[in-house]
């Protein structure tokens, strides 16, 4: 039997409203992790964008999660949001010292530029890349319009990160814009995510999807469905996906990424299950009914 490797989590994994629909009842915060990575195999590492944690934190993480688990960190934003990629060996040494206290925990890692990095600062983009390690892998996501002109610009960018193997993030955000305001969260949201084109070509071979869905479940269906056709076509052809799903307060990500695991193994029978949430394993079973259950 063939085996599929690909991995699906949140953009975190302590979140507080959790300790009502996913972590066991009176859970203490430093046991969220290792609840979090006995269903998830993956997780957005958000954290590292506004500071580097102790190395002593960074074991402890290490230690919680099984040896399959990767993190996917974020580059600081002094080095992408504040530098811009300038003068910026000295924070990225520190950043590159403390990725390695996770060895074999690591996913790509992922460098995140502002929308107002654009096509004249290519060079400097270029630059960065080609003097990164090669024995880590990255990912690119990328905000401003320059770079989806399918033209001489996108073309550029592709060819280096073809050249790198580095993989370019696809970033959607469609449901939350096309969603309705029904509370703060999404409205903030709203006013926070950028809307930028959809692209879907692999460069290398860890294409890296972070998805914005809504509130309601319902209105993120058809595009989930969409993105799991992607992504069961991504591990038949032997690429090994990573995919992680948001919502404006993230309260019901883990839900809704259990449902797009659910879609995927519709078309992949043969993948794993996802484990019950540790909520559901404390007390007596319940079978959790789809997200997207049909009158």
């Amino acid at each position: 039997m063939q085996k599929y490797t690909w991995f699906l989590g949140c953009p975190e994994w302590g979140n507080a409203y959790w300790s009502r629909n996913f972590f066991r009842p009176k859970s203490r915060p430093d046991s969220y992790l290792a609840q979090y990575a006995d269903v998830f195999n993956t997780v957005e590492g958000n954290t590292t964008f506004y500071g580097i944690p102790r190395p002593e934190t960074l074991r402890r993480w290490r230690d919680s999660v099984p040896e399959s688990f990767r993190f996917c960190f974020k580059f600081p934003r002094i080095i992408s949001h504040e530098r811009r990629l300038q003068e910026v060996q000295a924070p990225l040494e520190d950043f590159l010292a403390a990725l390695d206290e996770m060895r074999d925990r690591l996913g790509p890692t992922f460098l995140q530029l502002p929308p107002t990095f654009g096509a004249a600062e290519f060079d400097v983009l270029e630059d960065f890349l080609r003097r990164l390690p090669r024995h880590l892998r990255y990912s690119l996501e990328l905000r401003h319009r320059d770079y989806f002109d399918r033209g001489d610009v996108e073309a550029a960018l592709d060819e280096v990160l073809d050249d790198l193997s580095i993989d370019r993030v696809f970033f959607d955000s469609r449901v939350l814009h096309a969603s309705r305001v029904r509370d703060e969260d999404t409205r903030v949201a709203k006013s926070r995510k950028p809307k930028t084109p959809q692209r879907t070509q692999v460069i290398a071979r860890h294409p890296f999807l972070r998805f914005i869905g809504s509130n309601d479940p319902a209105e993120s269906e058809n595009a989930l469905r969409e993105w799991a056709g992607r992504t069961a076509a991504w591990i038949q052809a032997g690429l090994e996906p990573y995919i992680f799903i948001h919502t404006p307060n993230d309260h019901h990500a883990p839900a809704l990424a259990r449902s797009f695991h659910g879609m995927v193994r519709e078309l992949l029978p043969e993948l794993s299950g996802l484990a019950e949430f540790p909520i559901e394993r404390a007390g007596p079973h319940m079978e959790t009914p789809s997200l997207f259950a049909q009158d």
